[in-house]
């Protein structure tokens, strides 16, 4: 599509293919698609930027970033300039674009400015708060979002349990989680997720558990949160019976699972356990990965048989 004469990208387009290139990693490939919007005119565009802006940061491109970060503040004025400031969705990408930058005190002099916010604004907001690690501003945007009767929605609520996992607050995590169910969210799969790693990192993992217990078996994502909690809590062998049953179930596992249960192979030193997870990392590739590679040097280290784990890296 994107070399066809019949079929040009545009600013719908654009931000799609760029969120590919950011998820599979592909900064070569970004810099191409980047190069396309300054040939089409879209560059200035501030959903393209945005995304321009989430794919440079996710690839580590910190020079692109910042780059893109100007060239946002350049875009902010052109749309107050040209009376493009009237429409929500692009104060909105206004907002995301400073979240995104890091600049959370130009993003809430933006916000303050607003006359009117909806939910995207403010969970825009409240999740930059708590990315930023300020969680006192998160949890007071969120009083102030219900104040100005605005309703928070499942994204809200996840980033919400994120900074009650962050504190943590097992108390407030508590009644967030009586609002999910209230407000029927509670099987929205970011809610459930931020649920599970909330109990866990309030060292509440039963509770974390029953939560998982009621996911949907087939998504990658709560697995990860639960195996992550059974890390956090010292749980490595029920971290190793999750993840034989996450095989049994059929889920794939990605770098995420890997990262937390590598690990509780490490912590429990056996043998046969460390050949078991060799075999299917052989068979499923992830063994050609540095990270994974050197996660299996340190399970064959503590089983103190080094020569095992050295094969897996070469």
């Amino acid at each position: 599509m994107l070399r066809s004469r019949k079929h040009k990208p545009d600013r719908h387009t654009f931000p799609y293919v760029i969120r590919a290139c950011s998820d599979l990693l592909l900064p070569q490939q970004g810099v191409a698609v980047h190069g396309l919007t300054v040939i089409s005119g879209y560059m200035w565009d501030i959903f393209v930027g945005n995304s321009l802006l989430s794919m440079y940061m996710s690839c580590g491109d910190k020079e692109g970033a910042r780059k893109d970060c100007e060239m946002g503040r350049e875009v902010h004025s052109l749309v107050e300039a040209v009376g493009f400031w009237n429409n929500l969705s692009v104060r909105n990408a206004v907002v995301d674009m400073y979240v995104k930058c890091g600049r959370m005190d130009e993003a809430r002099l933006v916000f303050e400015k607003m006359i009117d916010r909806d939910v995207v604004t403010w969970t825009t907001m409240i999740h930059g708060f708590i990315s930023d690690g300020d969680i006192k501003n998160a949890l007071w945007f969120s009083q102030r979002m219900q104040l100005e009767g605005v309703k928070p929605n499942a994204v809200t609520l996840a980033s919400l349990l994120a900074a009650c996992a962050s504190l943590p607050n097992l108390r407030l995590g508590k009644c967030l989680h009586g609002w999910a169910i209230r407000q029927d969210l509670q099987a929205d799969v970011n809610v459930e997720t931020g649920l599970i790693d909330m109990y866990a990192k309030c060292n509440c993992f039963r509770l974390g558990y029953q939560v998982f217990a009621k996911t949907s078996k087939k998504r990658t994502v709560p697995w990860n949160a639960i195996l992550s909690g059974c890390l956090h809590n010292e749980l490595a062998r029920e971290a190793i019976e999750l993840f034989k049953f996450m095989l049994s179930e059929a889920v794939k596992p990605n770098d995420a699972t890997l990262k937390s249960v590598l690990p509780a192979f490490a912590i429990e030193a056996n043998f046969r356990q460390a050949l078991s997870i060799h075999s299917y990392l052989v068979r499923s590739g992830f063994v050609t990965r540095t990270e994974v590679a050197t996660g299996l040097v340190d399970i064959y280290s503590k089983c103190g048989n080094l020569d095992n784990g050295q094969w897996g890296t070469q």
